[in-house]
């Protein structure tokens, strides 16, 4: 392992100043200074709360973890500190190497154990099954895909490689009618109903919001919903990035007459929507999910991932689908902390920083 290889420790606090020492050009890291910023903004971390763990040779980041502390919704007692283990990353030049190990073992030390994670990546798998964490959710992370796209044919199909011209044609053409003839569905259901956008969540918007957050994994107030929901952790339009510069958040009022019925919000890249909030009674499930739809699809985007099956089912039922795939995603706690997990369900807004 390089000798020049520095180890640091972030807080908030050294955050910003902490980036500074990156040289950020010729590398996509799953981490960037406008969730950096973002981070900032989050009231619920204090300055001495640990963010980062980074690993830099001179100004190349070659590794690092990214964690973000929060708040177990605690039955009983107050609310209990956990973190987060929102990214792990290691260069390739280093993946063979303990560094990546080394830094997860520093992480679990810094947190004094108290550690969640989401889901994480397959080849991952063998590494957490060796560590002290327990299963806390299992759950299938869902890809519907409304538009035919060639890396998707090609993908299933490697030989018609010389037919990629031709499948963007004809899939650019059978996309565009299946999105009209969806939104033309959605709206049948929609009459009477109204979908707002919405930037800031205050008065009702968030008294509706609360209600429907009461039983999740994870405390939500009106600050950390705003937090959590804010432009400023992806690039405006003049600050153009290789990884996100079409990325945003798209947030909903849903309301019949003066009544508010659902909110929802999902995160718009590329082509590809990842729901976050979708909340409303079950009695007002399916006007929920046409708003979803009706919006998604005026954004003309053709991928949809959501951890909720209800919802899929509803989208099969009604809207033509081209394809879904589903794959088993697990949250995971570490056993120091998994009892205070008990009776909790971990919800799709729960843990989603993306």
């Amino acid at each position: 392992m390089n000798p020049n290889l520095i180890v640091e420790t972030v807080t908030k606090q050294q955050l910003q100043p902490a980036l500074k020492n990156i040289h950020w050009k010729g590398e996509n890291y799953p981490f960037s200074k406008d969730k950096a910023a973002w981070i900032l903004e989050n009231k619920r971390i204090t300055d001495d709360d640990i963010c980062l763990l980074m690993a830099r040779e001179e100004q190349n980041l070659v590794a690092f973890i990214w964690l973000v502390p929060d708040f177990l919704n605690a039955i009983s007692g107050p609310p209990q500190k956990v973190y987060w283990i929102n990214h792990w990353w290691v260069n390739n030049t280093y993946e063979k190497t303990v560094l990546g190990a080394y830094l997860f073992k520093e992480a679990l030390g810094l947190t004094q154990n108290k550690v969640i994670l989401k889901a994480y990546a397959e080849k991952a798998h063998d590494f957490y099954e060796r560590q002290p964490f327990s299963t806390i959710s299992e759950y299938t992370r869902y890809t519907i895909f409304f538009g035919l796209g060639p890396d998707m044919v090609l993908a299933k199909y490697p030989n018609l490689k010389f037919l990629k011209i031709p499948i963007a044609v004809v899939g650019g053409i059978f996309s565009i009618i299946n999105r009209k003839l969806n939104v033309l569905k959605a709206k049948r259901g929609l009459a009477q109903i109204s979908i707002t956008a919405v930037n800031n969540l205050e008065g009702d918007i968030w008294g509706f919001i609360k209600t429907h957050c009461q039983e999740d994994l994870i405390i939500k107030d009106q600050d950390y919903m705003n937090w959590h929901l804010s432009a400023v952790q992806f690039p405006s339009a003049d600050k153009p990035n290789n990884r996100s510069a079409d990325s945003s958040i798209c947030s909903y009022v849903v309301k019949n007459s003066a009544e508010t019925i659902g909110f929802l919000s999902f995160l718009k890249t590329g082509k590809e929507a990842y729901l976050k909030y979708f909340l409303c009674s079950k009695e007002h499930h399916n006007i929920m999910v046409d708003a979803f739809l009706k919006k998604v699809l005026e954004h003309k985007l053709y991928h949809v991932y959501t951890d909720n099956g209800e919802i899929l089912n509803t989208i099969r039922k009604k809207f033509t689908t081209i394809f879904v795939y589903g794959a088993t995603k697990k949250a995971m706690a570490h056993n120091a902390i998994v009892h205070e997990l008990a009776g909790f369900d971990v919800k799709e807004q729960d843990g989603h920083f993306i």
